[in-house]
């Protein structure tokens, strides 16, 4: 916004006032609502890249070679020595094949379970940035903690002894 209001100043809106960003004054607040954010939009995107492999591309050879392109690009853009790339795309690579297997045998057509992998895996990476200093460790620590008790709260709830999911009926 700041370019654009730079380079056409009478078009620019007038300045409001900003809240400023829960990440300054709650650190861990902030972690959390990222992660919460993280976990909203992950199975949207894993949808999106689902839909467009299983309909667009259809063929898995032209699946791997686009997902390929995709990681080249990505890594290329910040390599600045070969061997910076080739890390970079092996780490891809690595990332994506362990994705694509948790999508196969671990989440398959449950949104539950894709939301909750980004909430962790953003909660745990926040929390774990917090805790890398040493000025905002007890911030990555309540976090943590808060990531933990809302997973287990979760866990809990699902886990209800007593009440059983509904189970089809045998079949004759």
């Amino acid at each position: 916004g700041g370019v654009l209001a730079a380079a056409f100043p009478a078009g620019a809106p007038s300045p409001i006032p900003e809240i400023p960003a829960v990440d300054s004054w709650a650190p861990a607040l902030g972690g959390l609502l990222g992660a919460v954010g993280r976990g909203l939009v992950l199975p949207l995107a894993a949808g999106i890249l689902v839909y467009y492999a299983v309909r667009v591309l259809r063929r898995p050879p032209l699946v791997i070679l686009v997902l390929l392109a995709i990681g080249a690009a990505m890594a290329g853009a910040d390599a600045h020595r070969p061997a910076e790339l080739l890390y970079d795309l092996g780490w891809f690579v690595l990332t994506a094949a362990v994705l694509a297997a948790a999508m196969y045998w671990l989440f398959r057509d449950n949104a539950a379970a894709y939301a909750l992998a980004g909430f962790l895996l953003s909660a745990v990476d926040n929390g774990l940035g917090l805790l890398d200093q040493s000025a905002y460790a007890a911030h990555g620590w309540v976090l943590l903690g808060l990531s933990a008790a809302l997973v287990a709260g979760l866990w809990m709830v699902s886990a209800r002894p007593g009440e059983q999911a509904a189970t089809p009926p045998e079949q004759a």
